[in-house]
């Protein structure tokens, strides 16, 4: 029972992990007010939970802000195509729906494009924090890497409709789901996903080392 309660016991331990989930989420928050930083943002993140998962490195505002600022043209990049390309899909669908226009090929046609961004982005900021590559390299392996490992991009996936579905469930859920992100809901999601990601990763470190 006494080493429950000490500093490496499981109470310290996980006390800890929150704190530094807390932390992570102001700094998201708040380099995130201008919304198409929101990706620079996530790449931070991403980069702070693999530290913290695998080095067990709690320098948080140290490490986020320092990989914020490395990554940041890239990330901001990707970001402001995101942005643009959800306006215009949003207002495809607005316009399909408006006017009872959801069985034609241009509204699956935007579907397909809709799933394909959806598909790339699970990885694209997660691999600008781990790995230094061109444009269009990152894109395409983004894209490889979801196809090739399809039930962690699925997952990745569920996580995100996870959180719709709580936000569109209920106007209760909706405030709940708002206050527990303000807090600590947005780092925890993160943290879940680069621990996803991470097993993506480092198979493929594996399997590079062994072809060198």
């Amino acid at each position: 029972m006494k080493n429950f309660f000490q500093i490496n016991g499981p109470v310290f331990r996980v006390g800890e992990r929150i704190w530094n989930l807390l932390v992570l989420n102001l700094c998201m928050l708040v380099t995130s007010i201008p919304l198409i930083t929101i990706g620079v943002s996530l790449t931070a993140s991403y980069s702070v939970c693999f530290k913290l998962i695998e080095k067990n490195d709690t320098r948080i505002i140290k490490n986020y802000f320092h990989t914020f600022r490395m990554n940041f043209k890239q990330s901001f990049a990707f970001s402001f195509i995101l942005f643009v390309l959800l306006f215009i899909i949003g207002a495809d669908f607005t316009y399909f729906f408006k006017f009872e226009k959801k069985l034609t090929w241009e509204f699956f046609g935007v579907t397909i494009v809709a799933l394909l961004i959806l598909i790339s982005y699970q990885f694209i900021f997660s691999y600008i924090a781990r790995y230094e590559d061109r444009f269009m390299v990152v894109c395409i392996n983004s894209f490889k890497l979801f196809l090739s490992h399809l039930g962690i991009g699925l997952l990745l996936i569920a996580l995100d409709i996870f959180v719709v579905v709580i936000l569109t469930a209920s106007p209760q859920l909706f405030i709940f789901t708002i206050y527990i992100s303000a807090f600590i809901g947005i780092s925890f999601i993160t943290f879940l996903k680069s621990f996803l990601v991470l097993t993506v990763y480092k198979k493929q470190e594996q399997q590079s080392e062994k072809l060198n």
